[in-house]
C-alpha cells in the first residue's frame, strides 16, 4: 500500500460587513484553488519520496477538522 499523505483544506467561508450570526456559504472558487495548491504541494513531496524509493500517494480534500474521540484506543484498553 505505501505511505498516504493527506491534507484537509478548510473551505473559504463567505462573510459580510457587519458580520451575520450565520455563515452565508462557501466561496467555491477560492476553496477549489486552495485545495489545488495543497494537492500540488503534496504531489511534490510524493515525487521526492518516490526518488528515494518510497511508495506514496497523496490527497487534498475540502473539509473541516476531524472530531477528537472521547477516549483513545489505548485508554479504552487500559480501562478494560
Amino acid at each position: 500500500m505505501g505511505l498516504v499523505l493527506l491534507q484537509v483544506v478548510h473551505p473559504f467561508v463567505l462573510t459580510t460587513d457587519p458580520p451575520t450570526v450565520f455563515p452565508l456559504g462557501f466561496d467555491e472558487e477560492l476553496s477549489r484553488l486552495a485545495r489545488q495548491e495543497a494537492q500540488d504541494y503534496l504531489d511534490g513531496i510524493v515525487e521526492q519520496l518516490a526518488e528515494g524509493g518510497v511508495d506514496a500517494s497523496s490527497a487534498a480534500v475540502l473539509g473541516s477538522r476531524a472530531s477528537t474521540p472521547s477516549r483513545t484506543p489505548h485508554e479504552r484498553r487500559a480501562r478494560a
